[in-house]
């Protein structure tokens, strides 16, 4: 009976082996592709909520296996340790975080780059460094024609398939399903350098064709996206790529890498080039253009980099928490980004991946990632260096390169869900430097004898697990109807929706707090009444708690702010703190003209005009262009008499905007 125990528990071991594959191969497959239109994010949320399912599976499937397995073998690579540090200081920069919510779920809207997210790529990586070298390269071919999907959706897009879909210009530059031109950009270059490898590798001809044509797909598309830091990655990335592989194998694949140069150069010729807006009435693209030039964007990030920087200096150890950016850089906002296009733009990440880490983990985040960054290449450099030329030797240069497009890339953009599982994957190379194998053995009073019978028992929380995590996915739903019912002024429907949502993940700040605007929206309709103070009652119940949770949240003041505005109709005693939320966003983002200016507002409505006239003015010196400042002021000043002050403003008003007819009408009555 023991043997035919061992034999059947043996056999199950080998089942979980094979569904531990097939919900990788899922994984690398489906997050790339995945978008679903019903979700506030369209993007994003839904890739790392896939992730997040399938991480739970695979934690599952490798608890099971080390429960039942007679004789588990556990293979172990050089990388672990580094990882171990690396997600013990993202830990503390959690535990220490201005805002755990944001720093454990990542920021709204991102959602990639939370503990949570960082705890499930640990996963993958544990599960990946378990295959066989076959069963990887298995997957890295599968995520290649994950990319080849994309791509071709991706060219297609450029031509128009779902231009009437979108608001922007997708045909101008194409995001596929990834949602942004710069994350596809990235992501391709990152795949380019194993589609090379393959099509090196091809002894046949039809796969030579087959590998071929895949990497020419892969760079028209990422041509359409005409992304600056995509360029600069994926030049490094090449570069290196030929550097790893030596003069020798140059020599040998000469007339394949030549076949692959004539046919990338005439893609860049006829989609990148003057030629393609002269003779194909291809639309016109971006140009490189500098960081320290005339360059908008290139000026923008030189001065979000400068408030992420400040952020460090302020909170050096361990920065503001992880994934805080998003609500740190408020506080050290240069002044310069008033005079901007993008002055009121929401910035929740650095655009700058080593400033973001320095902005909210410190020198203690910053230096773990260095040092698992550091570490892998090491790693694989050292055993290139020794190695002579060979399959495995190829497929760590194209890991090495893929990791090379992901560092230069994101010097000026971010990490986002489909560019973390490629990081994941070409990290997990490292089973082809050698990896040591660790067999745990059981205590004589906890063998796998008995923790056969409890194996079982991890069904339970995992499908617990799994339920948590499409609960909060279905509660993004209702999150959505019930904002796009506030938006229409539907306040029941948004009321009923956002209740359901909150159910569901009751400690996300965001649905608390448009639960509160509908909630005040309704009281506000049925005027002096019990209902109408119950309905308040829950706004404030609701706000109280997102700001208890977010206490660091500027948005979420600002529309609490709102909410006490609506509430001050029913009881002037509101009044008060809707005066403490306005005063409290202009803490929270001293530089930002537009806060300073729903304070003056506020205070100009309520009749405290020197109040009013302070926070307008320093409004107008914060943004002299604030032609919705300059009113206020032109109107604070008319209401005292002072008409010579007031025509100041109302001039200056006057040279940005001719036509406003409020300015207009203010001019009648201050007079020449």
């Amino acid at each position: 009976m023991e043997a035919l125990s061992r034999v059947r528990l043996t056999k199950f071991a080998e089942l979980t082996d094979s569904l531990i594959e097939t919900t990788l191969l899922v994984l690398f497959f489906l997050v790339p592709l995945v978008v679903v239109p019903i979700t506030q994010e369209l993007f994003e949320f839904n890739k790392m909520y896939l992730t997040y399912a399938l991480t739970l599976v695979l934690v599952f499937l490798e608890l099971a296996k080390l429960m039942l397995s007679p004789k588990l073998v556990i293979k172990t690579t050089r990388l672990f340790l580094p990882g171990a540090i690396f997600v013990a200081a993202l830990t503390l920069a959690t535990i220490f975080s201005i805002d755990q919510q944001v720093s454990l779920f990542g920021f709204y809207g991102r959602f990639h780059g939370g503990l949570w997210s960082w705890l499930a790529y640990g996963v993958i990586f544990f599960s990946l460094t378990q295959l066989s070298t076959k069963t990887y390269i298995s997957l890295v071919k599968v995520s290649l024609f994950s990319a080849l999907l994309v791509s071709v959706w991706g060219i297609l897009e450029h031509y128009g398939i779902d231009s009437s879909y979108w608001v922007q210009d997708v045909k101008a530059r194409v995001f596929s399903t990834l949602g942004q031109p710069n994350w596809l950009a990235a992501y391709l270059a990152m795949l380019i350098p194993w589609s090379i490898i393959f099509y090196l590798q091809a002894s046949k001809r039809l796969a030579t064709l087959a590998w071929f044509s895949l990497s020419i797909t892969l760079f028209t598309c990422f041509i359409f996206t005409y992304s600056r830091g995509g360029n600069y990655g994926l030049a490094a990335g090449v570069a290196g790529l030929l550097l790893l592989l030596g003069l020798k194998t140059l020599r040998l694949q000469l007339r394949r890498l030549t076949l692959l140069v004539l046919a990338g150069g005439l893609v860049v010729a006829i989609f990148a080039s003057p030629l393609a807006s002269n003779l194909f009435k291809e639309p016109a693209h971006r140009t490189t253009g500098t960081l320290e030039g005339g360059d908008e964007t290139g000026n923008i990030r030189l001065i979000v980099w400068r408030g992420a920087w400040e952020i460090f200096l302020h909170h050096p150890l361990l920065g503001t928490g992880l994934e805080t950016f998003g609500e740190s850089f408020y506080q050290f906002r240069p002044v310069e980004m008033n005079k901007t296009s993008e002055w009121d733009f929401l910035f929740n990440r650095a655009h700058n991946e080593y400033l973001n880490y320095l902005a909210t983990t410190g020198v203690v985040g910053a230096g773990a990632y260095a040092g698992l960054v550091g570490s892998f290449f090491w790693l694989v450099l050292r055993f290139i260096r020794r190695a002579a030329l060979s399959p495995e030797r190829l497929y760590l240069s194209a890991a090495l390169a893929s990791t090379t497009v992901f560092l230069v890339q994101n010097i000026f953009s971010f990490t986002v869900v489909p560019l973390a599982i490629v990081l994941v994957l070409n990290f997990a190379a490292v089973i082809f430097v050698g990896v040591g194998k660790f067999s745990p053995t059981w205590p004589t009073w906890w063998n796998y004898q008995k923790t056969k019978h409890f194996a079982w028992l991890l069904f339970i929380p995992s499908i617990l697990g799994l339920i948590v995590v499409i609960n909060l996915w279905r509660a993004d739903i209702f999150y959505t109807k019930g904002v796009s019912n506030n938006e229409i002024g539907n306040a029941e429907g948004a009321e009923q929706n956002l209740l359901k949502a909150v159910q569901l993940n009751p400690t996300e700040p965001n649905y608390l707090m448009q639960l509160a605007f509908a909630e005040a929206n309704l009281a506000s309709s049925y005027r002096a009444s019990d209902t109408a103070k119950s309905l308040a009652k829950v706004a404030i119940s609701a706000s109280d708690t997102a700001v208890q949770i977010s206490p660091q949240n500027l948005s979420l003041w600002r529309l609490r702010a709102q909410i006490y505005q609506q509430l001050a109709s029913l009881d002037i005693d509101y009044r008060q703190a809707e005066e403490n939320s306005r005063l409290r966003a202009v803490a929270l983002a001293p530089s930002e003209p537009r806060i300073r200016l729903e304070l003056a507002q506020y205070y100009f409505d309520r009749s405290k005009t020197e109040l009013a006239l302070t926070s307008g003015l320093e409004s107008v010196r914060l943004k002299p262009d604030l032609v919705e400042s300059l009113i206020l002021v032109v109107q604070i000043y008319q209401s005292t008499g002072n008409y010579a002050a007031a025509k100041i403003y109302l001039d200056q008003a006057l040279k940005i905007d001719p036509t406003n007819p409020e300015l207009i009408r203010l001019s009648q009555k201050v007079g020449p």
